[in-house]
């Protein structure tokens, strides 16, 4: 019978507050963004499907008593941490007397965004049995929130604190040295440990898996990792190690990006309306050195506004990101866009998006040609001024630059150019930077090019939306956990896979999400319908897993199968 997870008691109900919190107007908000997509729609299912994730009782005679926190739930007094009802509809959906998955003698190391939402993931696993001295994570400089890290700490999960970046450009490297002090940490601990079953690499951005040091690798041969984004894919495939692709599951890839997009337009409108203000606010030594610029970059965009003049956006990138962000900034009433792909393919539908919306959107080949654009949002996770550096020191207007990637990506060579002209000054590498080019005009790289959708607080995208992300990194644990256990069961690894998120544990997280009546329904409605097992099935990156694990009410043997 299922052990139902307790609401959990907030002791800080203002701190609570603003964690839930979303305005009126966006719950409200009606306005649906468009789908361009040519989609073939069938009913959708009355039922939840049940969790595809049960597990074998052969669990090297690990059994339920063995681990306290079976029964007896971790319930840390005074952290607010939020409520994912998604989280708790999948802990339901595992709770079996034969085959309720054990984390206990679980290794996890995490590369991951510290927002509140993360604390939440953790805590899962620590109710699953997971225990906090075997659960290691390190954070991102540019989302890091410190209360965050409080609540972690309380858990007694084990924490590695963000180095500093000492100069532009740099936040690959200060990362990666935070990645290898906190495998050395678990390294530590694994060497302690007188059981271990495996290893679940969480990642974000392939650079925990691809760090992981040669010595640690024999410790234990049952990894597996868990990553969810694009970029970080390409760096575990050159890995030793299998992993599954949250990144390239089909419900990530519609719902998470038009979420982004909203945050990345209100970042970039709130910044736009401060520098035609004349509040552009820079650090001091900047002030002393670009007084001028800053000058000439609010008089440029002030002179738009109040002459009513449009403001033209370039879009870096055509993605799902780029799309949505295109999608969003429509929604906003914007009419001016250049947009650039390097798959022009990507670009065929553009002239029919134009017309449905009345506005002009020109496609371009070169990127040179994004110059004519007033704003450049980079959406490509990649650096888009290599080889460019000559580009944007001939641009002869003021620009602004935004990144919705990842890390310094987007403008890496511009970052690593302004830095070399100021050597022996050190940067605040998250706050706005101004550049004066060759023919005097500023560049604005907006947070230092990290990503404008962070900001420093417990979240970015509001709770009862993002849970379905976390759901998602959930089930991958779990798909992860079964996997571990058929290669024990067989005492041997399958030669590496980039493995697909199984279907029906993205079907049921989906199912679930829009359960919950705070769910912003513009973000679920468009695809509901549209949803089978074969679409999601289809639309999902990955090799195939199949499992042969028995329904919640079986206790037949078990087989596995991994193709």
């Amino acid at each position: 019978m299922a052990n139902p997870r307790p609401q959990r008691s907030y002791s800080t109900p203002n701190l609570l507050s603003r964690l839930e919190s979303s305005t009126e107007s966006q719950a409200n908000e009606q306005k649906t963004l468009s789908v361009e997509q040519n989609l073939s729609r069938s009913n959708s299912r009355d039922i939840l499907m049940s969790s595809s994730l049960l597990f074998s009782s052969h669990r090297s005679n690990i059994t339920r008593s063995s681990s306290p926190f079976f029964t007896t739930k971790v319930s840390p007094e005074n952290l607010p941490i939020p409520n994912l009802p998604v989280l708790d509809a999948i802990y339901d959906s595992v709770q079996n007397k034969e085959h309720t998955p054990n984390f206990e003698n679980y290794v996890f190391v995490c590369g991951q965004h510290l927002l509140s939402t993360t604390v939440s993931l953790m805590k899962w696993i620590m109710d699953l049995g997971g225990k906090g001295e075997n659960i290691f994570i390190v954070g991102k400089s540019y989302s890091n929130n410190s209360e965050v890290i409080d609540w972690l700490n309380k858990l007694g999960i084990q924490h590695t604190p963000t180095s500093e970046q000492d100069a532009l450009g740099k936040f690959v490297d200060a990362y990666e040295d935070d990645v290898r002090d906190m495998w050395t940490k678990a390294s530590d601990r694994m060497r302690k440990l007188s059981y271990l079953e495996g290893v679940i690499v969480l990642d974000d951005g392939g650079h925990v898996l691809a760090k992981m040091p040669k010595k640690t690798r024999k410790i234990s041969k049952f990894v597996i990792g868990i990553e969810q984004t694009s970029s970080g894919i390409a760096s575990a495939q050159s890995t030793q190690y299998s992993t599954i692709q949250v990144a390239s599951s089909l419900i990530k890839g519609l719902v998470e990006p038009p979420m982004i997009a909203e945050i990345v337009a209100d970042k970039l409108m709130e910044k736009l309306s401060t520098i035609q203000e004349g509040q552009l606010e820079l650090d001091l030594t900047e002030k002393d050195q670009s007084e001028i610029s800053r000058t000439k970059m609010v008089d440029y965009f002030a002179k738009k506004k109040s002459s009513d003049e449009t403001i033209c956006y370039g879009i870096v990138g055509y993605g799902h990101i780029g799309q949505a962000v295109l999608m969003r900034l429509i929604a906003n009433g914007n009419k001016d866009f250049i947009i650039f792909d390097a798959d022009n393919t990507k670009l065929a539908s553009i002239h029919e998006l134009e017309k449905a919306h009345n506005v002009t959107i020109v496609p371009i080949k070169e990127l040179n040609n994004i110059n004519n654009a007033d704003i450049i949002i980079g959406c490509t996770g990649k650096d888009i001024t290599a080889n460019k550096d000559e580009m944007f020191k001939a641009i002869r207007s003021p620009k602004i630059l935004i990144s919705c990637s990842s890390k310094d990506s987007e403008f890496h060579t511009l970052l690593s150019y302004i830095q070399s002209a100021h050597r022996g000054i050190t940067f605040n590498p998250l706050s706005d930077r101004l550049f004066k080019n060759g023919f005097g005009n500023p560049l604005l790289v907006v947070k230092g090019g990290m990503p404008i959708n962070f900001d420093g607080s417990h979240r970015s995208v509001p709770v009862h939306d993002i849970q379905v992300i976390r759901g998602l990194k959930a089930q991958a644990i779990l798909q992860g956990y079964e996997m571990i256990q058929a290669w024990r069961k067989a005492n041997d690894v399958p030669t590496p896979k980039s493995y697909k998120l199984t279907v029906k544990g993205q079907l049921e997280v989906f199912q679930e999400w829009i359960k919950d009546p705070k769910a912003t329904k513009k973000y679920w409605e468009p695809f509901k319908e549209m949803l089978t097992e074969d679409y999601i099935s289809k639309h999902s990156v990955g090799d195939e897993y199949i499992s042969s694990m028995p329904s919640a009410a079986s206790t037949s043997a078990v087989s596995y199968r991994l193709r």
